[in-house]
């Protein structure tokens, strides 16, 4: 019976290369997953402030339009993370221009949100004080 000699020597199984080989493949894709999963978060926390601040801002547009809030200095919300302005200014044919700027700190940058509006201020009822 004939036998292949190079075979001979051989076992089955892995070896020790192959096993480095396949953690190093598991940690780098393990490690972009994470950081993959850190983005996103940082993403997440990012776009729920803008949407606060968004919010904020179109309220107090809301306000003073509406005459509620008229001009007001920088002022702190209840949570104290934002802080908003509020502008308004008189423009030619009788029209006024309303700003409202919303600011936070994020990531230890600060951010702004400014929300504008021109509008035509409504005449207070005749006879009605």
């Amino acid at each position: 019976m004939y036998t292949n000699r190079k075979s001979v020597g051989r076992r089955s199984g892995i070896t020790l290369v192959e096993v480095l080989v396949a953690l190093s493949v598991f940690s780098v894709g393990t490690l972009g997953l994470l950081a993959a999963l850190f983005l996103s978060s940082n993403v997440s926390a990012r776009s729920e402030h803008l949407d606060t601040a968004v919010a904020l801002a179109r309220t107090k547009l809301q306000e003073t339009i509406a005459g509620a809030a008229g001009e007001a200095p920088i002022s702190q919300q209840p949570n104290g993370r934002f802080a908003h302005a509020v502008t308004v200014k008189e423009r030619p044919g009788g029209l006024m221009a309303a700003t409202v700027k919303v600011r936070w700190l994020e990531g230890g940058r600060m951010q702004e949100y400014a929300l504008s509006e021109v509008f035509r201020p409504v005449d207070p009822q005749p006879g009605g004080e």
